[in-house]
């Protein structure tokens, strides 16, 4: 979802986002190849690999 943008506008989306959630009392599914991001934005993470074979 914000991939492509500046780290600014980046970040004040996310803020929206989550504002946004804790507002409403909603839980968020976050995807990203992004670990830095991820741990960021959630509490609690699950790492998934396909191992080659």
């Amino acid at each position: 979802m914000t991939s492509m943008l500046d780290a600014l506008t980046q970040a004040m989306i996310w803020k929206a986002v989550l504002d946004i959630a804790k507002k409403r009392n909603l839980g968020l599914l976050v995807i990203s190849h992004d670990g830095a991001l991820i741990s960021s934005l959630c509490h609690r993470t699950l790492d998934y690999f396909i191992q080659p074979g």
